[in-house]
Order: structure tokens, then sequence, then C-alpha cells
């Protein structure tokens, strides 16, 4: 565990999900985000528990439930990774990105629209009504031009356009098309560089092995036959549990902000 004080004038929580086979998948990049904290003197977290998910689209939606909190709970600016994401050492501390009433930072990726594998956000009532209302259309259907298939990036990507505290970042906060850029943040999500990543071949197996036994394990639970939970409270459920095993997310005041993955 390595721990890092951060002054309670602007405190900074960065945070990432690592379950269901992405702890083990992407497990070598984790290092890059607790390092990028400790540098600056940020807050880190990375969600490795509970470990495994039955849930599907809850696990999504699980990064704006968590910055809502954490923003909620005092944290003036929370930024979230996603897991397979490589912070380079030379990244900016994340207070450089801000301007005058912009509250949300993210970049566009390779479809030319925002990508929320990386997102920098202020607290400010502007971010937590877009946050909020994220969660509450979140099983409505996003118009056709905004829809990317699954999960909560659609939802931000309608919202985001027409809001006016959204500010678009440089690619080199979230590059996911350009493997010769010289980047901040590296994303290898589905597209240009997704197969640039390199895992350790054990790792890449138990990861996947558990990625496709929790998507079966989804399968079997969509089909069970007693009445089950709808989305939202799968989703206030599943948060829960996370804010028991990280209080962090609720208290920016607790002594061990930075805790790395465990070995």
């Amino acid at each position: 565990m390595n721990t890092s004080a951060r002054t309670q004038a602007a405190p900074v929580l960065v945070f990432s999900i690592a379950l269901n086979g992405y702890q083990w998948l992407y497990r070598n990049l984790s290092a890059t985000h607790a390092d990028y904290a400790e540098r600056h003197g940020y807050g880190y977290v990375q969600v490795r528990r509970p470990g495994l998910s039955s849930l599907g689209r809850e696990v999504c939606w699980l990064k704006i439930r968590l910055a809502l909190e954490a923003l909620v709970s005092g944290y003036e600016w929370v930024v979230f990774l996603d897991a397979d994401t490589r912070v380079a050492p030379h990244t900016p501390a994340v207070e450089t990105v801000q301007r005058p009433g912009c509250h949300l930072y993210g970049a566009r990726g390779f479809s030319g629209r925002l990508n929320s594998g990386v997102l920098i956000l202020r607290r400010h009532p502007n971010t937590e009504h877009l946050l909020r209302s994220a969660l509450h259309l979140a099983t409505t259907p996003v118009d056709a031009d905004c829809d990317v298939g699954w999960g909560e990036n659609g939802h931000l990507i309608q919202l985001c356009r027409t809001a006016s505290c959204v500010h678009y970042l440089d690619q080199k906060w979230n590059n996911n098309q350009r493997p010769e850029l010289d980047d901040y943040i590296r994303h290898f999500s589905a597209g240009p560089l997704q197969h640039h990543h390199q895992a350790n071949p054990l790792h890449s197996g138990l990861g996947h092995m558990l990625f496709h036994g929790v998507r079966l394990l989804g399968v079997v639970r969509a089909h069970l036959p007693w009445p089950q939970a709808g989305f939202h409270q799968n989703l206030e459920q599943l948060s829960r549990r996370v804010f028991q095993h990280y209080p962090q997310f609720q208290q920016h005041s607790a002594p061990n902000l930075n805790i790395r993955a465990a070995s």
C-alpha cells in the first residue's frame, strides 16, 4: 500500500474500475494510474471489489455513480480512468485543464465523439446535475447519432453536446487512435490501439477466462424464473458494496487515500 497526502483546500481523487477480469487483463497499467496520483499528491483508488459481478450495464454505469458520490462528498476534482488506459510520466496535473465556466473535461475518441474512458470532473452544481441527469436517463434510448451500443458513453455524448460546462481536451488526454502520438493518456479500448497493449500471457489468460465466465453468468441470470431487480436498484446495491470496500468515495479526508491494486 502506498499513501499520499493532499491538502484539504483542493482534494483530488483519481479512480479506476477493474472488475470481471479487467483487474488481470490490464494489471500492468494500474501502476501508471497510481504513480500519476502519487506524483501529484492525489488520492487514488482502483475498484477491484466485488471482484466479479454478473450484472451487465450496471458495471459500466458504476463510474458515474462513484464519481457523483465523490464530488458530493467534497472532492474538488475527480478523475476517472478506464482500466485499459496508460498514464505517461509527463502527464500534467489535472488542475491545468481548468477553463472558466467549464467543469467536465473529456476528449473525443476515434469516432469523433466524447470517449468516457477518461473523465476529469470539477465539483460544481452543473457537473452534479449532468451526472444525475445521465443516471436518470440510463434506461432511456439515446439518439442514433449518439449511440455507441453499450454502457453510459452514448448518454454522456448526448448530454455533453449541449452542455455549456463541458470542455473538450486535446487528444493527448485520451488517445485511442494514434500510436505515434506523444500522449498523456493512451487508451487501449476497442479501436485502432486495442492490439497495441501487451499483457502478461498468464494475466491475459486469467482475465479473459473471468471476463467470458461472468458474461455467461449474466446470460444465465437474465433467464432465471424469479423476479429480478431493476437497473437503478441493481446499480445502487452494487454501489453500496463498493462504498463498503472503499470508503474514500464518501470521505475525502480518509487517512490512506492512495491505494494500489493488491499484488
